[in-house]
């Protein structure tokens, strides 16, 4: 992907910013005002590949204890991010 930066995704060669893609998948959830939690799956893409969590809403509680079990096993985890200059 010639030009690309950490925030673009390939798409049939073309680098496009990632938000262009993935935000038409996100803001429906937000939009419910149920709690949410994105949590990052190890790995090498660029953008970091992640899992959102919903729970109905007040389950807030409960959302956050699932992250923490998943954390905990290993199946979840954040990098140090690239660095950015601007």
């Amino acid at each position: 992907m010639a030009g690309s930066s950490w925030y673009a995704i390939d798409i049939d060669g073309e680098a496009v910013f990632h938000c262009s893609v993935l935000a038409p998948c996100a803001w429906p959830v937000n939009r419910t005002g149920n709690p949410a939690l994105a949590l990052p799956i190890p790995g090498s893409g660029v953008p970091p590949a992640s899992v959102q969590l919903i729970r109905p809403r007040f389950g807030e509680a409960r959302l956050l204890e699932i992250g923490l079990g998943l954390e905990a096993a290993g199946l979840i985890g954040v990098e140090e991010p690239p660095i950015f200059y601007g």
